[in-house]
């Protein structure tokens, strides 16, 4: 008897040992290592609405939560990667479905969908990614303030076309390398804005019927608010 992929019902076989062991398996530890804080974040935030919003029972909430503890002392690792589970959510699911049970586990999924977690995590990262690279440039422009300051007489030749053209100080140069770097970082802060808004609760398409806290999820993650189609 033949098993269908997990992929496709209209596939007859199962992915081979080898695909599995080369492709799947390695793309999976790509995707849980990094986003496992990101989904654990953002299954608790939408666990505590759930519960807000009375949408699964106090049970459920308890045992998830439990589940969720134990798995943030656990850390990714503790995941062992299977490649018939198609990607890094649901071996994120199928662990916290062992460890609260399929009947509690399986309800963290009410009123969500991949899409719209996986939206949320990806502004979550790249939120992280903005806020490092504004620190890191903070410390930059401090630094060139610092030598500039301390070079404010030390003359050097300034060039123009690969040229030498005026007299100026190493300091001067500093000063202008750090206006430079003072507009990037300005720019980028202009993107925090139109980032840290918050895709959770859009669904896969068009919302969900269930009766959501969208805010309250934002507020838990962090966001400035909400990501909406309008």
């Amino acid at each position: 008897m033949t098993r269908s992929s997990p992929v496709s019902q209209r596939l007859q076989s199962s992915l081979s040992p080898e695909i599995q062991e080369l492709i799947s398996i390695p793309r999976l530890q790509r995707e849980l290592v990094p986003g496992f804080p990101y989904m654990l974040r953002a299954s608790t935030a939408h666990l505590l609405m759930l519960d807000a919003c009375g949408l699964i029972d106090r049970a459920s909430v308890r045992e998830i939560g439990r589940a969720l503890l134990r798995m943030e002392r656990e850390g990714a690792d503790a995941i062992v990667p299977n490649a018939l589970l198609e990607d890094a959510y649901f071996n994120f699911e199928a662990r916290l479905m062992e460890l609260a049970g399929a009947d509690h586990g399986g309800l963290l999924h009410v009123a969500r969908s991949r899409n719209d977690l996986g939206a949320t995590m990806e502004r979550m990262r790249a939120r992280d990614v903005l806020l490092d690279a504004l620190d890191h440039g903070a410390q930059l422009l401090a630094a060139l303030a610092e030598k500039g300051h301390a070079h404010a007489d030390t003359l050097m030749t300034g060039y123009t076309h690969l040229q030498p053209a005026q007299p100026i100080t190493f300091g001067y140069y500093l000063v202008g390398v750090g206006n430079a770097v003072r507009r990037d970082l300005d720019r980028l802060q202009q993107t925090w804005d139109r980032l840290n808004l918050c895709p959770l609760g859009a669904g896969a398409l068009a919302g969900t019927g269930f009766r959501i806290d969208r805010h309250l999820s934002a507020r838990l993650l962090g966001f400035d608010g909400l990501l909406t189609n309008g």
